[in-house]
Formats: structure tokens, sequence, C-alpha cells
């Protein structure tokens, strides 16, 4: 086994560790979610961690996606690249504690202004910290700061809702210290004051480079906001913040198949730059895509299979509504993984322009199928026009990216597998009486249509020694 499977596996290893401890602990407080804030505690929440979001790459300039793949390369100066991404990060915390408070006020959330700043410092902040770190391929420092932070998280959640009854304001506390640990324990860890120079000693050309690759992922990233959480604004003006809430709180399902998209693509990211370019580089990619598509495939048909049982065992009875746009949310974040992984390809040959554009078509697509839809059918509307949208970007991605590197699609075992999963969503929702039947069926025939593709993954973790 060559050694880029080799590497790539280690990686993973390390990146599930890291995810388990960190995305499927805090899926585990779901219910705890649900029973101590009412479903407009939560829309409340989550609008004001979305907007953090969409501020963040505007601000920093994406400074964290530049400091990763900046990084990544072998002759760059690590100090020069942090310190610029650090410097950009404070010039951009004096720009949003100008406009903070008017887009609270336009919100009517003023009553949160302090957690709205604390939690867009150490959002920020611990994204910079974690892709450095990264970019250092120190993973297993990454991993355990990841191991601390969600312990933390996850101790002073139980504790603020709990024992304290904080409501929504123990929520954003819990989150905010827990990112708050992870810097500390990086910053001390990593001694990452021995990379920073002040302003004056930043190099112009390497500044250069860095905003060249940045600047085009700045509209892509509002576009991937715009994709991602736009319809809860919508949902708020149209249906107020009690569906909000509910339709918030069904993204937690689809979450748990984005664990194996956020434990992949932390370690693909390194794997990609790393081989991209070389005589074997179009062989590596395909197969690698094709392992990571089947797997995914498997694990959205499995959890649209259970998907009212983990619903019922989830989520406190105001929030049980959430299980059919968790179903069809769930589709929609493998196509989001699918065009993701896409998207590393396009960062690795240092193609930011080509990731902007796609993400963009399908920031447009979703904005109107938003307005056409979310005022006659709600939140479902919503996770329809999020799966549309998904969809357009990944197709588009996977037409472009063969400039690129041209791999070749199985599109025979890639349209039966999402045809079934269709169907999957299809006889769930309509609750037809056989609808649990023909749901174990289809998951069935999927799980066929990729057993290949399934051998040789369990071939590999087979020969575990020559991986990890």
């Amino acid at each position: 086994m060559d050694n880029r499977y080799s590497k790539l596996g280690k990686n993973t290893l390390w990146m599930t560790i890291g995810s388990f401890s960190t995305k499927l602990l805090s899926f585990f407080l779901v219910p705890l979610y649900t029973n101590c804030l009412s479903t407009a505690e939560y829309g409340i929440s989550d609008l004001l961690t979305t907007t953090v979001n969409l501020l963040i790459p505007f601000l920093t300039i994406t400074a964290s996606e530049g400091i990763l793949r900046l990084t990544l390369e072998k002759n760059t100066d690590k100090k020069q690249i942090f310190s610029i991404a650090v410097n950009i990060f404070s010039g951009g915390f004096i720009v949003f504690l100008l406009i903070s408070f008017p887009i609270l006020e336009m919100l009517s959330l003023s009553e949160y202004i302090l957690y709205f700043i604390f939690y867009y410092i150490t959002a920020a902040l611990s994204s910079i910290f974690q892709q450095f770190t990264k970019g250092l391929e120190h993973m297993r420092i990454l991993v355990f700061s990841g191991m601390i932070s969600s312990f933390v998280t996850v101790v002073l959640n139980i504790f603020f809702l709990l024992f304290l009854k904080a409501g929504i304001e123990g929520y954003l506390t819990a989150m905010i210290i827990g990112n708050g640990v992870q810097i500390v324990y990086l910053l001390l860890r990593e001694k990452l004051w021995r990379y920073y120079l002040p302003p004056s000693h930043i190099d112009k050309q390497s500044f250069r480079v860095f905003l060249d690759y940045c600047i085009p992922l700045i509209p892509n990233s509002l576009s991937w906001w715009v994709s991602n959480s736009s319809d809860r604004y919508m949902i708020a003006y149209f249906d107020g913040a009690m569906l909000l809430g509910i339709y918030s709180v069904a993204y937690k399902i689809p979450s748990i198949v984005s664990v194996i998209s956020n434990i992949f693509t932390g370690a693909w990211q390194i794997s990609a730059v790393d081989n991209f370019g070389d005589k074997n580089s179009v062989s590596f990619f395909e197969d690698i895509y094709h392992k990571y598509s089947s797997l995914y495939v498997i694990g959205c048909s499995g959890i649209i299979l259970f998907i009212k049982v983990l619903s019922k065992l989830l989520f406190a009875k105001e929030f049980y509504a959430a299980w059919s746009f968790a179903a069809v949310l769930t589709f929609a974040v493998l196509f989001q993984a699918m065009g993701g992984f896409l998207g590393i390809v396009y960062a690795a040959a240092m193609q930011t322009k080509q990731i902007f554009l796609t993400t963009v078509i399908g920031a447009v697509t979703n904005m109107i199928l938003n307005v056409m839809l979310i005022p006659f059918y709600g939140a479902m509307g919503a996770a329809l026009a999020t799966l549309v949208s998904y969809f357009l970007v990944w197709m588009i991605r996977l037409i472009a990216s063969h400039k690129i590197l041209p791999m070749q699609i199985r599109w025979g075992r890639v349209t039966f597998s999402y045809v079934c999963i269709l169907l999957q969503i299809w006889i769930t929702i309509s609750q037809k009486q056989w609808w649990l039947f023909g749901s174990c069926l289809l998951f069935g025939f999927v799980t066929l249509a990729n057993k290949n593709i399934l051998k040789d993954i369990f071939t590999l973790m087979k020969s575990g020694k020559k991986i990890i």
C-alpha cells in the first residue's frame, strides 16, 4: 500500500477521534437543549450564532482558510502566514465592534450584545489557531484541543441548563468558554506567540499572496452562508422564532452524517495538497472520491431509515415535528459534502475563483427558491431549497473539475443510490403503512450497489499496520 493512503489513514484516524469527542458529544446534548430551551430560545440562539458565522469570513478575509492552505506549502514562512492571519483578525475585530450593536438592533436582539461579541472573538480566533495547527500537521495536538474544548462545553451546558436553569444565556456562555479553552490550550501548547510578528514586520509579497488566495473565498463563504443559513432569517420573518427553533434543531440529525464529512475532509485537505499534480494524482483522487461517496450514501440512507426513532430519542415533544425536515436536510448534506470534496480539489490547485463561481450559483438558486417556497411550505420549503442548491453546486463542480482532474464517475451506481434515497424520503414523509419495510428495502439496495467499494474499504482497514 503506498504512502499516500498511509498518511491519509493516519490523519483520518486522528480526525475520527477528534470528531467523536466534539461532534458526537455535542450531538448527544440535543435532548438537553430541546428539554431546557423553548423553541423560541433555540431559534434566537441559532440566529445569533448564524449571524456571527456570516460576519467572520468578511471581517477576517477568510484568514482561517488561507492560513491552512499556505502553511501546508513547504517553502512558506510560517511566521509570516500566522502573523498575517492574526493581524487581519485584530483589524476586523475593530470593525465588528462598530457594527455589532446596529446589527442586533435590527434583529431585535440587542440584549445579547456581550454574548454576541465574545462568541465572535472565540469562534474566529479558535478557527485560526486550529487551522494553523492543522497546517503544521500537528494532528494529535489539534485533536486533544478539541476534546478538551468539547468536554468543557458539555460539562458547562449540563451545569448551566440543568442546575442553574440559565436558559439561552447559559447555552451561549458554555459555547464561548468552550472555544476560549481551546484557544488557550493551543496558544500554550504550540507556543504560538513564537510565530507572531507585528504589522511592521509583515512581508508585502507574503501579504499579497495571502490576499490573492483568500479574497475570492469571501464571496464564496457568503454564498455558502446563503445556502446554509439565509433560510433561517426567512423562516423567522414569515413564521416566527418558534418554527425557526424547530427547523434549526432539525439540522442536528444531518450532523450525524456530517461527522463523516468533517472527519474525512479534515484529513483530506492535507493529502490533497501533498499529492496534487503528481503523475498518479488523478487515479488517487478518483479512488478516494468513490470511497468517500459510497460511505456517505450508505450513512445517509441509514440515517433516513431511523429518522423517526432518532427524533423521538433526541427531541422533546414540541421539537418532534423537525423529523420530516431532517430527512430532506440529511440528503442535502450529502451533496454539500461531495461538493466540498471537489472544492478541496480547487483549493489544492489554488483556483479559489472557481470555488466562488460555483458557490454563487448555488446561493442564488437557494435564495430564489426560499422566496418562492417558504411563504407557502414553511420550513419544508426551506429544506427543499437547500437540497436543490447543494445538488446544483455538486453537479457544476463535478463537471467543471474535469479540467483540473479528469476523474471517471460511475454514474450508474451514483444515480441508482440517489434515486433510492429520494424514494426513502418520499415514503417516510408520506407515512404510508409500509414505509418502514420500503425504507429497509431501499437501504439494502443502496448497500448492495456500493458493496464493491465497501469491500475495498474493508481491505484497506485490514491492513491497519500499514495505515496507522
